[in-house]
């Protein structure tokens, strides 16, 4: 994946934004996020945090991708977001199809903007992650569903995809910010 403007990569402890990037010069923000600016060794491991796949356009479909996280840490800090959500789609009228999602921090993000959007036929699986802190709440320190949704308006259709073994719930469905359906999967921290 290759680094643009906006990208938030974490290296160390650490959350570093990419302002800009012209040739091999690349203009960053220390410190994104409230993280501690900090001195790093050559060789250090950088992280890129976000989402790899955000669709804001509109009347697209999109088949036949496989969205993995590579990272091996299932243990975060929410506010970290190393991983990111598997694909957030936002854009009115498109379709996600026959596609791959595991590792992320959740699955698909099926937001309110997408209306009239469908999510069909993709395999979804092992998303999500313990939270770190513990102590905001022994229900929420398993964070991550394969689909979270939201509708007020239009229609959203999500079928006959293969969706098992989350962190948090299989589908999280919202209507008007109310949850209307929590379809349970998994609910053990894994390890």
């Amino acid at each position: 994946m290759a680094l643009t403007a906006g990208n938030v990569v974490r290296l160390d402890s650490e959350d570093i934004q990419i302002e800009s990037i012209s040739g091999s010069s690349v203009q960053v923000v220390r410190g994104w996020r409230g993280t501690t600016p900090v001195a790093h060794l050559a060789g250090a491991d950088i992280f890129i945090t976000g989402s790899p796949l955000t669709i804001n356009g509109a009347d697209t479909i999109y088949r036949d991708l496989e969205i993995p996280h590579s990272g091996i840490n299932r243990t975060e800090e929410r506010s970290f977001k190393l991983r990111g959500t598997g694909g957030n789609i936002y854009g009115t009228r498109v379709k996600l199809v026959n596609s791959v999602i595991q590792d992320t921090a959740q699955g698909i993000g099926f937001w309110v903007q997408a209306v009239d959007a469908e999510i069909y036929g993709n395999i979804i699986f092992n998303n999500g992650y313990c939270d770190a802190d513990k102590s905001i709440g022994s229900d929420n320190w398993i964070n991550g569903h394969g689909i979270c949704t939201q509708i007020d308006q239009g229609t959203k259709r999500i079928s006959h995809n293969v969706i098992f073994s989350q962190f948090g719930f299989g589908i999280h469905a919202y209507y008007n910010e109310l949850s209307v359906k929590q379809l349970p999967d998994y609910k053990e921290c894994p390890f």
